[in-house]
């Protein structure tokens, strides 16, 4: 399991330059990144890997929704349930610019993928682009936080300048996956830096997946080799069992 990855293998010994900082959860002291404690280390709700990450579903291993559909990307991964108290962190990462916890989210999405073993033969991570209003009300896009915390510790480069978001869709909640798809299409444009390229998309949350699919369908289209994803979070329907 990641959680018990990460109480054993985290590294012991930091830099002497290492400024202790507090855990993102109960504000102890934690001398040690990512900056989380033991014991708020134990109680995050850790994806249960019978959880289809193409869909959402808790599907026991076997997804019946998704066995016939084309998976369009190379690899997902995702480490947490959108659940308390990680969502609520989430949150405060983005509306309240709370930066340190997305810097502690990025690592230990980092560890995860190292620890997957799905780092190799990456050749770079990209942030999910934000629209340009949106960027300026915020001041920051939280997806390139995380990019830059998890490159770090995988050793894959990170760039914000390949991927754009050229046009402010409406907000997606509520919203249908077709819906989504709709209203999603054309909103990002890349560069032709991606072409011949493995490409992971970062982000906060994966939801219905729509935009991850416009985004894998735009880099495709600009020659990229193969397109993955990994996110922080994961929501998760625990009420529609799909498995045998």
């Amino acid at each position: 399991m990641l959680n018990q990855f990460f109480r054993t293998r985290l590294p012991a010994r930091l830099p002497e330059s290492f400024t202790p900082s507090c855990c993102i959860v109960c504000k102890r002291l934690c001398a040690k990144e990512p900056a989380l404690c033991e014991g708020c280390l134990a109680i995050l709700p850790w994806l249960n890997p019978s959880v289809c990450l193409q869909c959402g579903a808790v599907a026991g291993g076997h997804c019946l929704r998704c066995e016939n559909r084309a998976e369009p990307l190379k690899h997902r991964l995702a480490v947490f349930e959108y659940a308390f108290p990680v969502d609520a962190l989430l949150k405060k990462f983005k509306y309240k610019e709370k930066r340190a916890i997305g810097r502690c989210m990025g690592q230990i999405l980092g560890h995860a993928a190292l620890a997957s073993g799905l780092s190799h033969e990456v050749d770079y991570l990209l942030p999910v682009p934000i629209a340009l209003p949106r960027l300026k009300s915020r001041g920051f896009n939280q997806a390139a936080d995380i990019a830059e915390a998890c490159s770090e510790i995988v050793k894959v480069p990170w760039t914000n300048h390949w991927l754009h978001r050229q046009a402010d869709t409406p907000m997606l909640a509520g919203l249908t996956p077709a819906e989504r798809r709709f209203a999603l299409l054309g909103a990002f444009a890349a560069t032709n830096d991606v072409a011949g390229k493995h490409i992971v998309l970062i982000d906060d949350v994966m939801t219905s997946g729509a935009t991850t699919l416009e985004l894998n369908r735009e880099l495709i289209d600009r020659g990229a080799m193969a397109v993955s994803v990994w996110t922080v979070a994961r929501t998760v329907e625990p009420t529609k069992r799909f498995s045998h």
